[in-house]
């Protein structure tokens, strides 16, 4: 048992070399410039190619919107992108690209002020629910 563990490990290092199937740089990707979930990002890229993505989905942000600036771009500078902004990082093995969360790095933060209204009287409203759209994170207001 123990030996037939190390070949497939062996097998997966082999796949994972493999320049058969072209390089990420290669691969040309289109996508309509706004504002999408990541997982809707990774369903487009995987209708444009044959490649298939895999992950855990506790580790992978799919809610979270990303902007995409440009219509066009190589596979492997939009998957940077990703995973600069989310802390992720991939591997291509064949046409399979796993998705892991890279420990230790954090996604992108932002400090957010102001004060919640009532939309009639103008009160500030304390202790109301914020949540960023698309995504389930959120806070309630302080005072």
């Amino acid at each position: 048992m123990g030996f037939m563990l190390q070949g497939l490990g062996m097998n997966k290092v082999l796949a994972s070399q493999r320049q058969e199937d072209g390089k990420l740089e290669d691969v040309k990707i289109k996508m309509s410039v706004g504002d999408i979930s990541l997982e809707q990002a990774l369903r487009l890229i995987e209708q444009q190619t044959d490649l298939k993505f895999f992950y855990i989905k506790e580790d992978v942000p799919l809610g979270e919107k990303i902007k995409i600036n440009r219509q066009e771009g190589s596979l492997y500078q939009i998957l940077q992108g990703f995973a600069k902004e989310f802390g992720l990082a991939f591997s291509r093995i064949d046409h399979q690209i796993v998705i892991k969360k890279v420990k230790g790095v954090q996604p992108k933060t932002y400090t957010v002020g102001g004060i919640v209204r009532d939309g009639s009287t103008h009160e500030p409203l304390v202790f109301t629910s914020i949540v960023l759209k698309g995504t389930q994170q959120g806070i309630a207001t302080d005072a």
